[in-house]
């Protein structure tokens, strides 16, 4: 693989991932009923990352 196909695999990835992340977060804000439970949430899942 060459140095611009790894880099635009990269790229392409790292769009993906990115993609599912703002969709599911914005499934998250909808679903929550407070914002400070859903901030919450969010720290909670990210200090277990």
């Amino acid at each position: 693989m060459t140095g611009r196909a790894r880099s635009i695999a990269f790229a392409s990835g790292t769009a993906a991932i990115s993609g599912v992340a703002i969709f599911l977060n914005a499934r998250g804000v909808h679903a929550a009923s407070d914002a400070a439970d859903n901030t919450a949430a969010k720290n909670l899942i990210a200090a277990g990352v």
